[in-house]
């Protein structure tokens, strides 16, 4: 697949729930992965600050990410909420699209 767009979504995690995230966020990146064509997700973790995290979509184009939550299953969604869970609320999304 080739990324034309990518999506990034920038968040720091609840320190409490730091391991809790990461074992979610594999099952959700593994699920995201396994059920998508258009989309590859991956997480990304902070080397300078323990608790912040990056979520990485790599999509075909804007339509693929936008309608992307509308595929998931019932478990996924179910990850999606644990997930958020263990977020702070203050979260940055860009969406960068590829010119060159």
């Amino acid at each position: 697949m080739a990324a034309n767009v990518i999506v990034t979504i920038s968040y720091p995690v609840k320190l409490a729930k730091v391991a809790a995230y990461q074992k979610l966020a594999e099952q959700f990146a593994r699920a995201v992965n396994s059920s998508q064509e258009a989309v590859r997700v991956s997480i990304y973790a902070s080397d300078e600050k323990a608790n912040a995290f990056v979520e990485v979509y790599e999509c075909t184009n804007n339509e693929s990410f936008d309608t992307l939550e509308d595929s998931y299953d019932e478990t996924t969604h179910d990850l999606i909420v644990a997930l958020a869970d263990c977020v702070e609320d203050r979260q940055v999304v860009r969406t960068m699209t590829k010119r060159i």
